[in-house]
């Protein structure tokens, strides 16, 4: 049964309920603060990208292998022809399948 001398804003033993507050989430600040679609469904953080990369130089080729070595590397190519090389700011290489051009224009 219901105590009918408790105000009804009241809880057990005469504590008050807590207040419930929606909270909004707010999105992704605009400038580079987007999930970048990488391509295959991947995504990456688009404010974290250094640079957006052409991987046919031996350079490139050799920051790849490093990376791999350092299994500091992510694949995103699911399988695919590597069209950009993506340097990120925490010293990782993202691999994707997607055109450099294409991401910069996400961004």
């Amino acid at each position: 049964m219901k105590n009918e001398t408790q105000p009804p804003d009241q809880g057990i033993e005469g504590t008050e309920r807590p207040e419930f507050r929606e909270e909004t989430v707010s999105p992704p600040e605009t400038r580079g603060g987007v999930m970048v679609n990488v391509g295959y469904g991947n995504l990456v953080y688009g404010k974290k990208i250094v640079a957006l990369l052409k991987p046919g130089s031996s350079p490139m080729r050799r920051l790849i292998q490093e990376a791999r070595e350092d299994r500091k590397l992510i694949d995103a190519t699911q399988g695919k022809k590597t069209r950009t090389v993506m340097v990120m700011d925490n010293g990782y290489i993202i691999l994707s399948a997607v055109s450099p051009e294409t991401l910069a224009g996400k961004l």
